[in-house]
């Protein structure tokens, strides 16, 4: 039998967050990806095409860079989603806790299609908007 589940990957790098969800979704209509480094995240994507990308901004460096430099590597992985023939149209949902107009607004303008704030998501509601989201998407974008 052929799952059918469609895919989301999360790019989080908090291990406890991380766990959090990979529990949360085994109960989910999804499956779960789980990427931590922007590089290997945009290769999963541009392989795999996840049906929805749940993005944190705040991520360490890529991996061929200093391990203690954390950044807003969200957004650029962001950018470099949607500026790939690949992957530029699949929906990705900031996921962060970071709540200023600034970051909600360049998040926007980079083609996100949400932005929600970890603390005010627990997995359930989090799961929730995945399915309100893809339920937006045509049936051949799932």
């Amino acid at each position: 039998m052929t799952d059918t589940k469609p895919l989301v990957m999360l790019v989080e790098d908090d291990p406890p967050l991380i766990d959090i969800y990979r529990i949360a979704m085994k109960r989910s209509p999804f499956k779960l990806s789980i990427q931590s480094d922007i590089d290997d995240a945009f290769n999963f994507a541009r392989d795999k095409h996840p049906s929805l990308i749940l993005l944190d901004i705040i991520l360490p460096a890529a991996h061929h860079q200093a391990p203690a430099v954390f950044e807003k590597m969200g957004f650029e992985l962001l950018k470099k989603l949607k500026g790939d023939s690949k992957t530029k149209n699949i929906p990705v949902v900031m996921f962060t806790n970071l709540d200023s107009y600034q970051d909600r607004e360049t998040a926007e303008n980079l083609g996100a299609v949400d932005y929600l704030v970890k603390a005010n998501y627990v997995p359930s509601k989090t799961i929730k908007k995945i399915e309100e989201v893809l339920a937006k998407l045509p049936a051949d974008k799932k």
